[in-house]
């Protein structure tokens, strides 16, 4: 499943129904109110959003609802509310109040998408937002493979923030997030900017006008490997030790790269293995690799798609990585990591592992045939839209 095909099933509306339950439900408001009449919390089925009416129009308030496929003006998610939206069609905005979240896929508006406050706001699918996409100060946030006529602004959010595959006209710019913040293959016509963001961001394969700050790949202990020097054209074969090289479409058995070293690959195809050492960084787009790719202690990881593993994917002990819209035969096993890890719009073989990870973890629209399996992670795992045999434990409800 890649990240333009986000969300194609159901999101586990019990996450919606938790966030909602906790915050109490959505206040009251003039204009055409949505699901629970009464505005009283979520109960604890996953019935408690209601499908829309099939005469909604103009502006909708959506509190504890799901709206499909219908051309509207704007709509608002009231405070502490939960609102999903499926092919919606809007002229105007969507704005999610304070403590609402929001679960929006293949939507289409004129107008922005603002979250001020907002628990969570997941923007996924082939959506287009004519105009740009705020979220501020809230808790998580989820966009990826998104068309943004305006910019991308992510700023001062307390949980896990993933931007990823979104084509962006003007800039995206993220300041002062607390929770762990990803941007990767981003593909921007503006600027790209990160500022006092803690932990420092895991970035990647993005392209921009100007990359300033936090975002320059390898800054303030971000990912990336961008000062690579191009490997000579057909000089390499065999096993190769990349120490500082970028490598392109080269046909080559294992590359390793040492410890405290840098690498990027871009289209290699490996008939090995994939060895990262510790505090080392490797970025790769694009890599089909029969074997597996294994890092213990890295610095930084990112595999952007789209990879294919014919192995597994074992990242454990290190900084920071980023797995985006990548098939792994095997499992994908995510261990004991510092900073913030990132698995979105991946397909997975096997199973998905998360275990004591500490630097926060996103996990988004992942699709395994195997089970989903995170424990001992602080903070807790964010994400949805994954779907797996079983989830199990801190990810039972993503």
């Amino acid at each position: 499943m890649s990240i333009s095909s986000f969300l194609k099933t159901p999101l586990a509306l019990t996450a919606l129904v938790a966030l909602v339950a906790a915050c109490g439900g959505g206040g009251g408001d003039d204009d055409v109110a949505a699901g629970n009449a009464d505005g009283r919390a979520l109960g604890a089925s996953v019935g408690a959003l209601q499908p829309a009416p099939s005469n909604l129009s103009g502006n909708v308030t959506c509190r504890n609802m799901s709206i499909g496929t219908v051309s509207l003006d704007s709509v608002f998610v009231p405070v502490g509310a939960a609102c999903e939206l499926r092919g919606t069609r809007l002229f105007g905005t969507v704005s999610v109040g304070r403590d609402a979240t929001l679960a929006a896929r293949d939507i289409r508006a004129n107008g922005n998408l603002q979250a001020d406050g907002a628990a969570h706001v997941e923007l996924g699918g082939a959506s287009t937002i004519g105009g740009s996409v705020q979220i501020k100060q809230g808790g998580t946030a989820f966009v990826g493979g998104a068309t943004v006529g305006g910019d991308i602004q992510l700023d001062a959010m307390r949980g896990a923030v993933v931007a990823s595959a979104n084509r962006v006209t003007g800039s995206v710019h993220a300041v002062a997030n607390r929770g762990g913040l990803t941007i990767t293959d981003n593909r921007i016509d503006g600027n790209l900017q990160c500022k006092e963001n803690v932990p420092a961001p895991v970035v990647g394969g993005n392209t921009a006008a100007s990359i300033e700050d936090q975002c320059v790949p390898g800054e303030s202990g971000g990912g990336g490997s961008g000062g690579d020097v191009p490997a000579p054209g057909g000089s390499l074969s065999g096993n190769v030790t990349c120490d500082g090289l970028r490598i392109g479409a080269e046909s080559l058995d294992t590359v390793t790269v040492p410890d405290n070293s840098s690498c990027t690959l871009q289209s290699t195809r490996l008939v090995g293995s994939i060895l990262v050492g510790r505090n080392a960084r490797l970025d790769a787009d694009g890599v089909a690799v029969n074997g597996n790719v294994q890092a213990d202690g890295s610095a930084h990881v990112r595999l952007g798609g789209p990879s294919t593993v014919g192995g597994s994917v074992q990242i454990k002990e290190g900084g920071s990585a980023s797995i985006t819209s990548a098939r792994i035969t095997g499992d994908l096993q995510i261990d004991a990591m510092r900073g913030p890890v990132s698995a979105a719009g991946n397909t997975v073989g096997g199973s998905l592992q998360a275990v004591g990870n500490r630097g926060g973890v996103t996990l988004n629209a992942n699709a395994m045939n195997g089970n989903l399996q995170c424990k001992e992670n602080q903070p807790a795992p964010a994400g949805g839209g994954n779907t797996a045999a079983l989830k199990e434990d801190q990810c039972a409800a993503l």
